[in-house]
Parts: C-alpha cells; sequence; structure tokens
C-alpha cells in the first residue's frame, strides 16, 4: 500500500471516530478552543490521532499490535477538557498539570 494511500486510510478512520464522539458526547465544541497559537483543540486531537494510528501501523509492521480503537479514542480525547484555558479564570491556573485530569474525568461523565 502506497504512503498516500494509507495516509489517506487514517484520516478516514480518525474521521469516522471523531464522528462518533460528536455524536456521542460535545467534540464539536473543542473547535471552538484554541489549543497552541492558533490551532484548535479540535485540529491538534486529529492530529495526534493520525499521528498515533501512523506509528501503530508502523508498530504492526514490526510485529506489535496496538488496540487501535483505544489508541484512537485516547488521541481525540487527550485536550477534551472544554474550556478555554486562555481565560483568566482563577480555575484554569496551573493548566499545563491540571487538565490531563480534566481531560479524563469529563469524557467519563459525558460519554458514560
Amino acid at each position: 500500500m502506497s504512503d498516500a494511500v494509507r495516509a489517506e486510510k487514517i484520516a478516514h478512520e480518525v474521521d469516522d471516530a471523531a464522528r462518533q464522539l460528536a455524536q456521542a458526547g460535545r467534540l464539536d465544541l473543542t473547535h471552538e478552543f484554541i489549543q497552541h497559537g492558533d490551532v484548535t483543540v479540535y485540529a491538534h486531537v486529529i492530529s495526534v490521532a493520525r499521528a498515533s494510528l501512523s506509528f501503530a501501523e508502523c508498530l504492526g509492521r514490526a510485529g506489535i499490535s496496538v488496540d487501535r480503537a483505544s489508541l484512537l479514542r485516547g488521541a481525540l480525547l487527550h485536550d477534551y477538557f472544554l474550556y478555554d484555558w486562555h481565560d483568566p479564570d482563577p480555575s484554569h491556573r496551573l493548566h499545563g498539570f491540571r487538565h490531563p485530569f480534566f481531560a479524563w474525568r469529563v469524557p467519563r461523565k459525558i460519554l458514560s
């Protein structure tokens, strides 16, 4: 399989998973929040998910199996905290240290 075909297959897999999470929860809200510079949280997690699946395929070719569904879900939800951490709200203090816990807790409430 060519690299272009592989990348298209991965993009389709990520888009399908993102669509499912958007229907089950509020993943679409991540379009509203900026993560890095001018990149939205949504664009960031899509990029992370695609890179993760590409890496998983490399591992697969080396004989190492990866749970693709769990990897994909984790990549898409790793920054699922649903607030703008740039706001001067006191609850956003130490965002860089605390957001993994929010990203773990929020989907458990919404997607359970």
